[in-house]
Protein backbone atom coordinates (compact mmCIF):
# COMPACT_ATOMS: atom_id res chain seq x y z
CA UNK A 1 0.00 0.00 0.00
CA UNK A 2 2.63 2.45 0.55
CA UNK A 3 4.41 1.83 -2.50
CA UNK A 4 1.06 2.53 -4.24
CA UNK A 5 0.95 6.30 -2.02
CA UNK A 6 4.46 7.00 -3.14
CA UNK A 7 3.89 5.57 -6.79
CA UNK A 8 0.30 7.89 -6.88
CA UNK A 9 2.70 10.85 -5.37
CA UNK A 10 5.60 10.34 -7.90
CA UNK A 11 3.02 10.49 -10.35
CA UNK A 12 1.14 13.53 -9.11
CA UNK A 13 4.24 15.28 -9.44
CA UNK A 14 5.66 14.47 -12.30
CA UNK A 15 1.95 15.45 -13.82
CA UNK A 16 1.48 18.67 -11.98
CA UNK A 17 4.09 20.55 -14.14
CA UNK A 18 2.31 23.79 -15.77
CA UNK A 19 -0.46 22.52 -17.72
CA UNK A 20 -1.76 24.97 -20.98
CA UNK A 21 -5.40 24.19 -22.00
CA UNK A 22 -7.22 24.98 -25.69
CA UNK A 23 -10.96 24.25 -26.05
CA UNK A 24 -11.88 21.65 -28.40
CA UNK A 25 -14.94 20.58 -29.20
CA UNK A 26 -17.19 23.12 -27.80
CA UNK A 27 -16.44 20.95 -24.25
CA UNK A 28 -15.99 23.10 -21.01
CA UNK A 29 -11.48 23.17 -20.22
CA UNK A 30 -9.53 24.18 -16.88
CA UNK A 31 -6.99 26.22 -18.02
CA UNK A 32 -3.54 25.84 -15.43
CA UNK A 33 -2.55 23.28 -13.23
CA UNK A 34 -0.13 24.89 -10.40
CA UNK A 35 1.46 21.92 -9.28
CA UNK A 36 0.71 22.56 -5.57
CA UNK A 37 -0.51 19.67 -3.42
CA UNK A 38 -3.53 20.50 -1.16
CA UNK A 39 -5.03 18.13 1.68
CA UNK A 40 -8.05 16.25 0.97
CA UNK A 41 -9.35 16.77 4.55
CA UNK A 42 -12.04 19.15 3.04
CA UNK A 43 -13.18 17.35 0.18
CA UNK A 44 -16.77 16.23 0.42
CA UNK A 45 -16.26 13.34 -2.02
CA UNK A 46 -12.93 11.57 -1.54
CA UNK A 47 -11.23 8.01 -1.04
CA UNK A 48 -14.07 4.79 -2.46
CA UNK A 49 -16.85 8.26 -2.76
CA UNK A 50 -14.26 9.17 -5.57
CA UNK A 51 -13.54 6.39 -6.97
CA UNK A 52 -17.70 5.34 -7.47
CA UNK A 53 -18.01 8.95 -8.86
CA UNK A 54 -15.66 8.71 -11.88
CA UNK A 55 -16.55 4.94 -12.66
CA UNK A 56 -20.27 6.02 -12.40
CA UNK A 57 -19.30 7.54 -16.22
CA UNK A 58 -19.34 5.81 -18.98
CA UNK A 59 -15.92 4.09 -20.53
CA UNK A 60 -16.59 6.56 -23.67
CA UNK A 61 -16.80 9.56 -21.68
CA UNK A 62 -13.81 8.24 -19.58
CA UNK A 63 -11.50 7.72 -22.94
CA UNK A 64 -11.70 4.46 -21.73
CA UNK A 65 -12.17 1.11 -24.04
CA UNK A 66 -14.42 -1.09 -23.07
CA UNK A 67 -11.30 -4.04 -22.45
CA UNK A 68 -8.34 -1.53 -21.00
CA UNK A 69 -11.17 -0.33 -18.58
CA UNK A 70 -11.99 -4.28 -17.74
CA UNK A 71 -8.32 -4.45 -16.15
CA UNK A 72 -7.47 -0.84 -14.98
CA UNK A 73 -7.85 -0.49 -11.41
CA UNK A 74 -8.67 3.36 -10.18
CA UNK A 75 -6.70 4.86 -7.51
CA UNK A 76 -7.15 8.17 -5.46
CA UNK A 77 -4.12 9.71 -4.86
CA UNK A 78 -3.95 10.72 -0.84
CA UNK A 79 -3.45 14.98 -1.64
CA UNK A 80 -5.46 16.84 -4.08
CA UNK A 81 -4.62 19.57 -6.76
CA UNK A 82 -5.26 22.70 -7.74
CA UNK A 83 -6.27 23.49 -10.87
CA UNK A 84 -7.23 27.36 -12.18
CA UNK A 85 -7.45 28.09 -8.35
CA UNK A 86 -9.83 25.23 -7.58
CA UNK A 87 -9.34 22.22 -5.67
CA UNK A 88 -9.55 18.33 -6.58
CA UNK A 89 -9.24 15.30 -5.59
CA UNK A 90 -6.91 13.30 -8.44
CA UNK A 91 -8.44 9.78 -9.40
CA UNK A 92 -6.26 8.03 -11.81
CA UNK A 93 -7.56 4.98 -14.20
CA UNK A 94 -4.32 2.45 -14.31
CA UNK A 95 -3.81 -0.73 -15.23
CA UNK A 96 -1.01 -2.73 -12.89
CA UNK A 97 1.36 -4.98 -14.66
CA UNK A 98 4.61 -7.19 -12.86
CA UNK A 99 7.84 -6.66 -13.90
CA UNK A 100 9.88 -9.73 -14.63
CA UNK A 101 11.80 -8.91 -10.60
CA UNK A 102 8.09 -9.59 -8.74
CA UNK A 103 7.60 -6.20 -8.29
CA UNK A 104 4.97 -3.89 -10.01
CA UNK A 105 4.61 -1.12 -11.89
CA UNK A 106 1.11 1.02 -13.26
CA UNK A 107 0.53 2.07 -16.58
CA UNK A 108 -1.61 5.68 -16.13
CA UNK A 109 -5.00 5.04 -18.74
CA UNK A 110 -6.58 8.07 -17.18
CA UNK A 111 -6.58 10.81 -15.29
CA UNK A 112 -9.74 12.52 -13.50
CA UNK A 113 -9.97 15.29 -11.29
CA UNK A 114 -13.11 16.09 -8.77
CA UNK A 115 -14.01 19.53 -7.16
CA UNK A 116 -13.52 19.24 -3.44
CA UNK A 117 -17.51 19.81 -3.58
CA UNK A 118 -18.61 17.23 -5.95
CA UNK A 119 -19.99 19.28 -8.52
CA UNK A 120 -17.29 19.27 -11.25
CA UNK A 121 -15.58 16.30 -12.34
CA UNK A 122 -12.69 16.80 -15.16
CA UNK A 123 -10.92 14.59 -17.63
CA UNK A 124 -7.17 15.27 -18.55
CA UNK A 125 -6.28 14.56 -21.98
CA UNK A 126 -2.78 15.54 -23.24
CA UNK A 127 -2.53 18.94 -21.47
CA UNK A 128 -6.58 19.97 -20.95
CA UNK A 129 -8.92 19.26 -18.58
CA UNK A 130 -12.50 18.71 -20.06
CA UNK A 131 -15.34 19.05 -18.14
CA UNK A 132 -17.39 15.68 -17.68
CA UNK A 133 -21.12 16.21 -18.00
CA UNK A 134 -23.10 13.62 -16.28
Amino acid sequence: MKRILLLLLCVGVMFGAFSACAKSGGEDCTAVSDGTEVSTDEAQIKDNEAIDLVKAFSNEKLGLDDETADKCSFLVQKNGEVIDGENYVKVIAAEKKETDDGTYTFDIKGEYYISFDGDTVLKKVNDNYEKLER
